[in-house]
């Protein structure tokens, strides 16, 4: 009778970490789960800016440092940093993807990264999507002076860091990164829909047309400058043609081939919210 019953708990064990069909499976509190091979979840990482030590005075960036220590934390509980491109063609393509993808993203990118990025990406094996800012990026072309904390990444280089593989860069509007009268791609009071519409198709366009004159590509990835989006922007911007589209809506992104719709909208974790390595692991959590 014994035997017979460690055998029946042997066999269920075996049952339920193999599964049928070979699926793969996950522990969570306790708790064996089985993952759909067809799916993943995805934590995005947003890094509002990076910056040296020197230079903390925005608290919504985050250092270099910081930067390499929340890399080391990711491969410890097993994040592969991957591009959102990488998404896409899971998503759309049906490549592979990690286990346990992670995005990290830099809303707003200095000069800086290009000395200081750049190396991390490569010691850690990591990338990065980084927003471009047309009219931010052409002023930093004309910068005399350019401060590696202050002045904006400029099209030579942009063009540089796409070399590498390791960068991707997404079109985060020509010039309506302002919250002002206007807060970002939302319409402004007493703004007509048809005008509304015009203005920011045609702002996009122009970003994407820079990128092409520039650094011989378009982004396909789009970044809601500041976070801002409301139903009419979310319909706007979809009328663009992009295959992934980033927010400042906290969460955890759920995504699975052959479903597109997932890649509109991905939720991001905000870093300058997050205090200390428990923090981090609840928000990946979700």
């Amino acid at each position: 009778m014994k035997n017979r019953l460690l055998f029946a708990v042997l066999a269920l064990i075996t049952l339920l970490f193999c599964g049928c069909g070979g699926s793969l499976s996950a522990m969570k509190n306790g708790k064996i789960l089985e993952q759909d091979p067809d799916s993943r979840s995805v934590p995005v990482i947003r890094y509002a800016a990076l910056c040296s030590e020197k230079d903390k005075a925005n608290e919504s960036a985050c250092t270099y440092s910081q930067l390499e220590e929340d890399i080391d934390l990711f491969r410890s509980l097993g994040y592969e940093p991957v591009l959102v491109n990488d998404l896409i063609r899971f998503v759309n393509y049906g490549a592979d993807l990690p286990e346990r993808p992670i995005v990290l993203t830099v809303d707003t990118g200095y000069l800086g990264c290009l000395t200081e990025l750049v190396p991390i990406a490569e010691k850690k094996g990591a990338r990065f999507l980084i927003t471009v800012s047309g009219e931010l990026t052409e002023h930093a072309a004309d910068d005399a002076a350019p401060d590696p904390e202050r002045t904006h990444l400029d099209w030579d280089s942009i063009k540089a860091m796409r070399l590498g593989g390791r960068f991707e860069f997404a079109n985060g509007t020509y010039s309506l990164f302002k919250d002002e009268e206007r807060k970002g791609c939302l319409r402004m009071k007493g703004e007509g829909e048809r005008e509304y519409r015009r203005l920011i198709l045609n702002d996009v366009f122009s970003l994407q047309r820079l990128c092409d004159e520039y650094c011989a590509f378009k982004p396909n990835v789009f970044t809601f400058p500041l976070g801002y989006a409301d139903d009419l922007a979310k319909d706007t911007i979809a009328e663009c043609g992009f295959e992934a589209v980033l927010t400042c809506e906290e969460g955890i992104n759920h995504i699975r081939r052959g479903a597109p719709g997932g890649l509109f909208c991905l939720k991001r974790i905000e870093r300058s919210q997050l205090r200390d390595e428990e923090d981090m692991i609840k928000a990946l959590e979700g």
